[in-house]
């Protein structure tokens, strides 16, 4: 598990992540939209190795302070969360050379099987 490059936790309905996620070393791409995380753990910051991570629609009220400390990061999507504008641009200006996407309000659509 710690050689694990892609995780894939996506409409999950989580709230929160393992305390210890910041063992997975060599992660590279994390995706965790569609759930109902509100926070990050402290941990966080140790994936070293991230470059891609997906928080598009959960419950995040402010940028996890955790994300400031990714340093491979590439691209980090935060659309669809309640975090204020002011705090996405300083976001940018810590991470330069990541491309960072928000939109407070996004169109979610579910599946509906028939």
């Amino acid at each position: 598990m710690i050689l694990l490059e892609d995780l894939k936790l996506a409409d999950n309905r989580l709230k929160c992540l393992p305390k210890n996620i910041g063992n997975l070393k060599n992660l590279e791409n994390l995706d965790l939209y569609y759930n109902r995380l509100k926070s990050l753990p402290t941990k966080f910051c140790e994936l070293d190795n991230l470059e891609q991570l997906n928080l598009y629609a959960n419950k995040l009220k402010s940028v996890p302070k955790a994300l400031k400390s990714l340093k491979k990061i590439e691209f980090i999507s935060l659309d669809g969360n309640d975090i204020i504008k002011e705090q996405i641009e300083i976001l940018k200006n810590e991470l330069p050379n990541c491309e960072v996407t928000f939109e407070r309000k996004v169109l979610i659509i579910h599946r509906v099987s028939f």
